[in-house]
């Protein structure tokens, strides 16, 4: 981004305060290609925005998101 002021209000959105590189799409690329590792999911996009639409919609809308762990050795809930 060229305009210093446009990159910096961009940057104090997204919680990890930086715009992605090319190389931060690599990981969710390889987790979709990978069959073992996403072999459930279907009909979803992957968000990789560094938190910038979950920190939007929580502070916006009020939104209360829940992570549950899951441990993927097991299969199971922690």
């Amino acid at each position: 981004m060229k305009n210093p002021t446009k990159k910096a209000a961009l940057e104090a959105r997204i919680p990890l305060g930086r715009i992605g590189d090319p190389e931060d799409m690599a990981g969710p690329a390889v987790f979709l290609a990978c069959e073992e590792m996403s072999r459930y999911v279907n009909a979803t996009g992957v968000l990789a925005d560094g938190g910038m639409h979950i920190a939007e919609l929580s502070f916006c809308h009020g939104f209360i998101f829940a992570f549950v762990p899951i441990d993927l050795k097991s299969n199971s809930l922690e």
